[in-house]
């Protein structure tokens, strides 16, 4: 075995060799990816900013229900064309659970 500050010894550049050693063992430990490729953290990174962007809308929407009382409610069983198949765009109901159980009896 050998020593940690052995490893370049007598080697051309070892102060460099030492640095760079170091260097790359730290960014790996910090979660860099080996060779500096960074196409999984880009495409990691575009899926945070969806999902940031669709909580930062999230957000106003939930305000926006809020300040009229209402609540979102999943009518996903009770929408026929929805739970047929036949219309893949789902709306939900929007409205107080007085509405709600009104509406849906």
């Amino acid at each position: 075995m050998i020593q940690s500050k052995d490893v370049h010894q007598g080697l051309p550049a070892q102060e460099m060799r030492d640095w760079l050693a170091r260097e790359y063992y730290r960014t790996l430990d910090e979660g860099a990816c080996p060779g500096g490729k960074d196409d999984y953290y880009v495409k990691e990174i575009a899926k945070l900013e969806k999902a940031l962007k669709a909580t930062r809308e999230m957000r106003a929407i939930a305000t926006v229900l809020e300040m009229h009382g209402f609540k979102w409610h999943d009518v996903s069983d009770e929408v026929v064309d929805f739970a047929d198949g036949t219309n893949p765009e789902y709306v939900g109901f929007v409205g107080t659970d007085k509405e709600r159980k009104a509406r849906f009896k």
